[in-house]
């Protein structure tokens, strides 16, 4: 009768309910988050450092993947697939882009 009454008096009921079903399985809020990250040689815990830590890494992935794009793979004549469709690259296409 008790959890009727919380369902009952709940503005989302479908939410409450699963409360109360977790908290009688016993699965309550876990953090799974990310404590603390090895880099250059030590280890941190501060979440800015953190954050910033996985902005630039994830910031640099465009840049190398452009990097690594051969020249010759641009759309030309003779750059087609085996499906006679023209071939593109990002690189192609960044310089095309004002």
């Amino acid at each position: 009768m008790e959890y009727d009454r919380h369902i009952l008096n709940s503005n989302n009921v479908m939410r409450t309910s699963w409360k109360l079903i977790n908290k009688e399985l016993g699965n309550g809020h876990k953090n799974h988050g990310i404590q603390s990250v090895n880099m250059n040689g030590g280890s941190t815990s501060n979440h800015q450092i953190i954050a910033d830590a996985f902005n630039k890494h994830f910031k640099t992935i465009p840049d190398m993947i452009n990097q690594n794009i051969n020249a010759n793979y641009c759309l030309t004549k003779t750059s087609v697939n085996s499906q006679n469709k023209p071939l593109f690259s990002l690189k192609c296409i960044s310089k095309s882009v004002p």
